[in-house]
């Protein structure tokens, strides 16, 4: 990109630091909650503001299932969410792949980012067995995938 462009170094980590400020992020610490990984996304984002079919846009989903995991948050979790301050957020544009669940997705880019099991579950206070149950299976898909 660099040759192709004319770019120089400082020209890349700039275009590469404002793409990563433009980006929505969701932090991790809400994926911790006594909610679906799906209801609790749905619920933050509606709660910053975002309206239903945006929401879908985003995630890449039909507007009625995020409006459906919106209304069972609702009634999991009347309160509106504190504010949730996490050191780890995760891209919005995360949950558009499709191919792994929303819960697949988070544990895949936790590992990703060299996190290990133990620490994946702590953030997500979910057991390590599950996390590697999850992550066995996003990999499975991914191989699937690539075959």
């Amino acid at each position: 990109m660099k040759e192709q462009h004319h770019l120089t170094l400082p020209d890349l980590i700039s275009l590469y630091g404002k793409q990563v400020r433009d980006e929505h992020v969701v932090p991790v610490a809400l994926f911790a909650l006594q909610l679906s990984p799906s209801e609790a996304l749905c619920k933050y984002l509606k709660e910053q503001g975002y309206a239903f079919h945006e929401m879908a846009r985003l995630l890449n989903r039909d507007a009625r299932s995020v409006w459906t995991s919106y209304r069972r948050a609702q009634r999991k979790h009347q309160q509106p969410f504190s504010p949730v301050h996490s050191e780890i957020v995760l891209p919005l544009s995360l949950f558009k792949r499709r191919e792994l669940s929303i819960f697949e997705n988070i544990v895949w880019h936790l590992h990703t980012l060299q996190h290990s099991n133990k620490t994946i579950a702590q953030l997500l206070k979910r057991q390590p067995q599950v996390i590697a149950t999850v992550l066995h299976r996003a990999r499975e898909k991914q191989q699937v995938r690539y075959k």
